[in-house]
């Protein structure tokens, strides 16, 4: 039986519904804002794809040597053919009108089913303590909730770009919740991700670790069916062109120079501008949070059964970490990670935790053009900073050039750690768990 709440928490309530409204109309407006601007580039590149296969029979450029840029909107067509399955039989003929409408309401649909699932997920955690198992903490998580989802920043830029990652965002997340009760579809959702794109392979380690055989059983068939699929609308030569010529020059794929890339080694670059140091510097940071995540998961096993929420959402964070280049649409893969650790906050009732998730929020949102705020002179000389940056680093920028600007943008750099800070949260969270578990036994 769900409890109403007291009078002294009705005004937490209402100012949490508050916000919810406020937040949803701010996510309104931008949706609309979205049709006033070009059409996203991802998806004008898939279509472009498209429509060279239906004309020349080809997917992928067949130039030599092959030249692959890993920054959104690249020109370049670099996704498995399994990617075009979808896409393709639309433009046969040519866009269709209203196909981009079309396009960002399935985007929409996508990201809605992703927030029931996060709702999902995070509800029991409040159900299993009789003092949160209320009104009053349901309605917050709930508006804790739509208010991240509603304003969170990685969401923006991937629909403006119409990418691939809202639907993966979905099947991955799916993948977990149905990985019980459902193995097989959680399996072949997996492998659709996959397929899709080559990282999402990497959560494949959590069924491995949970020794759930049935999805990785389904995950192998969802793979060859897919493939199987793939070779019957592209042809052999194709696929075949992807996994021998494609797919070996995207395994060594480079960090790109760009200023919106907040993977590892750039932004290491970003702030010394020393290339060969920062190269360094990535490479050791990866290696550790492999290491880390590996010792955590064999140190506590005997307790992972019981903690496949927080599991799931530390594999999710590391595999964020790992990406050479990683765009602000990569992000949408923390939300598990913020949802999962704001319900476990309202059901300990910790302010200190609330407190961080929305500082990370306010973390997430600013770009280039938020340092302006910060300089009374000349706002329009945030425009020059990223080429100063990516010739000299943020030390050269620091002391050479606009110190109020250098200042805004360090703080606006401070998103590409936010991962980082994730997973040490994640990390000591397990190893507490493990304590308290031995401490009852």
């Amino acid at each position: 039986m769900i409890s109403r709440p007291k009078k002294k928490h009705r005004i937490t309530v209402l100012l949490a519904l508050l916000l919810a409204c406020i937040v949803a109309s701010y996510f309104s407006y931008h949706v609309v804002e979205k049709y006033k601007r070009p059409v996203g580039n991802d998806l004008m590149v898939f279509v472009q794809a498209s429509q060279n296969f239906w004309t020349t029979g080809q997917l992928y450029d067949r130039k030599e040597p092959l030249q692959i840029t890993y920054q959104p909107g690249s020109a370049t067509f670099k996704f498995p053919p399994p990617f075009q399955i979808a896409l393709a039989p639309w433009v046969k003929k040519g866009i269709p009108e209203n196909f981009f409408l079309y396009a960002s309401a399935i985007m929409l649909l996508f990201y809605g089913l992703s927030v029931i699932l996060l709702w999902k997920m995070s509800k029991p955690i409040l159900e299993r303590n009789t003092h949160t198992n209320n009104w009053t903490s349901k309605t917050l998580l709930a508006c804790f909730i739509l208010v991240t989802c509603l304003s969170f920043t990685p969401f923006f830029s991937a629909f403006t770009l119409l990418a691939i990652e809202i639907p993966l965002l979905f099947f991955i997340l799916a993948s977990f919740y149905f990985s019980k009760s459902k193995p097989a579809l959680s399996g072949l959702l997996l492998a659709l991700s996959s397929a899709i794109k080559i990282y999402p392979v990497f959560i494949i380690l959590y069924f491995i670790i949970m020794k759930q055989w049935k999805v990785i059983l389904f995950f192998i068939i969802g793979l060859f069916l897919t493939v199987a699929l793939s070779i019957s609308a592209f042809g052999v030569i194709e696929n075949i062109f992807y996994f021998q010529k494609v797919l070996p020059v995207l395994l060594q794929e480079k960090p790109a120079n760009h200023i919106e890339n907040l993977g590892l080694e750039y932004s290491a670059f970003a702030m010394t501008g020393w290339p060969s140091l920062s190269g360094n510097l990535s490479l050791a940071l990866r290696v550790f949070f492999l290491s880390a995540t590996a010792f955590c998961i064999f140190s506590c096993r005997k307790i992972l059964p019981y903690q496949e929420k927080k599991l799931f959402s530390l594999l999710l964070i590391t595999m964020i970490l790992m990406l050479n280049n990683r765009w602000v649409q990569y992000d949408l893969f923390l939300l598990l990670g913020i949802i999962i650790l704001g319900a476990n906050a309202i059901e300990k009732g910790n302010r200190g935790l609330i407190i961080f998730l929305a500082f990370t929020l306010l973390l997430i949102k600013p770009e280039l053009e938020w340092a302006a705020i910060f300089t009374s002179d000349n706002p329009s000389e945030t425009t020059k900073l990223p080429g100063k940056i990516e010739s000299h680093g943020m030390l050269y920028a620091l002391w050479n050039y606009d110190k109020t600007i250098a200042t805004a943008w360090i703080f606006i750099q401070i998103k590409s750690i936010i991962p980082v800070i994730l997973w040490a949260i994640y990390i000591r969270w397990i190893f507490l768990e493990k304590s308290f578990a031995q401490n009852q036994s």
